[in-house]
């Protein structure tokens, strides 16, 4: 067939090996021999052979040969077949409405000038887009990053404060690492993104809920957790949609002196408005490096 000679022969005589057509302790052929009874080249069966040995099916004895090993193959469960686990929408339906949260419309993205820009980077920064970058992000990208959460969000930080990750969870998976030092519990609001609660859930944080109310979360209730940490999405409360005003976002500010803790702000949304201007961040108002911002250009560029 189409595959070479000497992984054909490998094959062979590991499904020999493996049923037990040829036993522990057998000597296999020297190579001359096998590639004179089988007309192919002594380097065709030499390959076969040393895939053998690599792959521990056979050893070498000195002065002596290769020979088959001890090994339990009838511990291998050769009859169970694959599991397949599949995703809650892995299968396609049409639907008059799609409520899915997370889609954008891949329509309005502008693929040409993506095309060109991408063939533009892979020609002019060959070296640096093949090897290891900054652990924090590359330093460029993390600059522009910083200019364009104070122009839209009015985020102020440096380049140096920016960590960049793939994607919200991944980079409070990050965070939690850092927190849970001294920090053990931590509130959420009460619905809330499950996807941050379970991060924090699996690095071992006790989760304290908090209700809500039409101005976000329920700050008494905050205090009354006795939690030092507080995960909130001020600009468009997840899933409920409500927009946390200015004086909520005080007084949560004046929790996380009170406490010594943190708000962990999940901007969801935050670029989006049916009118008027974006709601600028809680960080925008943060003078004691109380808040972390948390952001993603999942909507604003592309999920992926």
């Amino acid at each position: 067939d189409d595959m070479p000679l000497y992984h054909q022969l490998y094959e062979c005589i590991k499904k020999e090996i493996v049923s037990s057509r040829v036993e522990v302790n057998d000597k296999l052929p020297s190579i001359r021999s096998l590639a004179d009874y089988l007309n192919v080249s002594r380097n065709t069966v030499d390959m076969a052979y040393q895939q053998l040995l690599a792959e521990g099916y056979v050893e070498s004895r000195p002065k002596s040969g290769l020979y088959v090993t001890n090994t339990q193959f009838d511990l291998l469960q050769t009859d169970k077949k694959p599991t397949v686990f599949l995703h809650p929408h892995s299968e396609t339906k049409s639907c008059t409405y799609d409520f899915r949260y997370g889609k954008v419309d891949s329509r309005l993205f502008p693929l040409n000038e993506w095309k060109k820009r991408y063939n533009e980077s892979l020609q002019t920064y060959r070296e640096a887009l093949f090897t290891y970058q900054e652990s924090q992000g590359e330093e460029s990208l993390r600059e522009e990053i910083a200019t364009y959460l104070y122009q839209s969000r009015g985020v102020v930080c440096s380049k140096h404060q920016i960590i960049i990750g793939a994607g919200t969870q991944q980079s409070l998976s990050l965070l939690a690492q850092m927190l849970k030092q001294s920090i053990r519990d931590i509130a959420f609001e009460n619905p809330c993104y499950d996807g941050a609660s379970f991060v924090f859930k699996q690095h071992g944080f006790s989760l304290k809920p908090v209700s809500l109310n039409n101005k976000g979360i329920n700050i008494q209730e905050l205090y009354d957790s006795q939690a030092r940490a507080v995960y909130v999405t001020p600009s468009h409360q997840f899933p409920y949609g409500m927009i946390m005003p200015v004086s909520r976002r005080i007084e949560l500010l004046k929790w996380a002196n009170d406490c010594n803790g943190f708000v962990i702000e999940d901007d969801y949304d935050g670029e989006f408005r049916y009118k008027g201007s974006p709601i600028p961040s809680l960080q925008s108002l943060d003078t004691k490096g109380r808040v972390i911002y948390t952001g993603t250009f999942s909507k604003s560029f592309m999920p992926s």
